[in-house]
C-alpha cells in the first residue's frame, strides 16, 4: 500500500496540532482534534490552491473553518471557569496519565485525523474534474458545518439562561446531540467528496476506516453525555419526558439511548 505525500503531509501536520494532548490528556480528542482538522484543510489549500478546481477548494476551506471554530469553541470552553461542562461534572482529562499511553493516543489520534482527511486528499491528488458527488460532498459539509456552530451556540446560550437544565430546545427539540450530528454530516460529505476518485483497494481501506472511526467517536461521545446527563438530570421528570421523546443522535430515527451500546468507547 502506498500513499501520496499529501496525505503523508496531512498527517504529519495532524502530528504537530494534535500535539496538544500532551499537555492536557483530553485535548488529543477535543482542541487537538479541531486544530488537525484545520491544518489539514489549510495545508490542502496550500498546496492546491494553483491546480484544483473551484468546488474542491472550497472543500477544503470549510474543513479549515470547521477545524478553527472546533478548536476554538472547545479551547474557550474547557478553559472558561463557568464552563457547563464543569458545572454538569465532566472531568478536563488525566493530565496525570502515563506517557507511554499519551505517545500511544497522540500516534493513534493523528492516524486517524489524516485517515478520515484522506478522501479529500484522494479527490485533490487525482486531478479529475468536479463531478455531482463532489458537489454534493461540499454541501454536506458546510451543512454540517452550520449545524454544529449552531447546535454549540444555542447550547451555550441555554445553560447560560436555564442553568440546571438539560437543552432540550431550538435543535435540542429534534434531536438530543445535533452537534454531534453535524460532525456526522461533515464527514460523510468528505467521504462523498472523495469517493469516487479511489483507485485502490488500499484507498478505499484507509478512508472507510477513517469514515468508520469517527461514527464510533461521535457515538462514543452520544453515549458518555447521555450517562453524564442521566448522572445529572435523572431525577427531573423533564428530562425524563424528554429523553422518551427525542431521539439521541440521529433525527427521524426512534434510537432513544446508546446505554446498552457497551462496545462503544466509555
Amino acid at each position: 500500500m502506498t500513499f501520496p505525500i499529501e496525505l503523508c503531509i496531512v498527517f504529519g501536520v495532524a502530528v504537530l496540532f494534535s500535539s496538544v494532548g500532551l499537555y492536557r490528556f483530553i485535548w488529543f480528542t477535543s482542541v487537538g482534534y479541531g486544530l488537525s482538522v484545520a491544518g489539514a484543510g489549510g495545508i490542502l489549500l496550500l498546496l492546491f490552491h494553483a491546480r484544483a478546481e473551484t468546488v474542491t477548494l472550497v472543500c477544503c476551506a470549510v474543513m479549515l473553518f470547521f477545524g478553527c471554530r472546533l478548536a476554538a469553541f472547545l479551547l474557550h470552553r474547557d478553559l472558561s471557569p463557568g464552563s457547563w461542562r464543569k458545572k454538569e461534572g465532566e472531568q478536563a482529562g488525566p493530565d496525570s496519565t502515563d506517557m507511554g499511553v499519551r505517545l500511544m493516543c497522540w500516534f493513534g489520534c493523528a492516524v486517524l485525523y489524516a485517515m478520515m482527511a484522506s478522501p479529500l486528499v484522494y479527490r485533490l491528488v487525482s486531478g479529475q474534474a468536479p463531478d455531482g458527488w463532489v458537489t454534493a460532498g461540499a454541501v454536506l459539509m458546510g451543512l454540517g458545518a452550520v449545524l454544529e456552530t449552531a447546535a454549540d451556540a444555542s447550547k451555550s446560550r441555554q445553560k447560560k439562561k436555564y442553568p440546571g437544565e438539560v437543552c432540550r430546545r431550538g435543535l435540542y427539540h429534534f434531536v438530543r446531540c445535533p452537534n454531534y450530528l453535524g460532525e456526522i454530516l461533515f464527514w460523510t460529505g468528505v467521504l462523498i467528496a472523495g469517493i469516487t476518485v479511489f483507485v485502490s483497494p488500499g484507498q478505499w481501506i484507509i478512508a472507510g476506516l477513517g469514515y468508520l472511526g469517527i461514527l464510533f467517536v461521535m457515538f462514543s461521545a452520544a453515549r458518555r453525555l447521555e450517562e453524564r446527563q442521566d448522572r445529572v438530570y435523572g431525577q427531573d421528570p423533564r428530562y425524563q419526558r424528554y429523553v422518551k421523546r427525542v431521539p439521541i443522535l440521529l433525527p427521524f430515527i426512534p434510537l432513544r439511548s446508546l446505554r446498552n451500546w457497551k462496545f462503544l468507547a466509555h
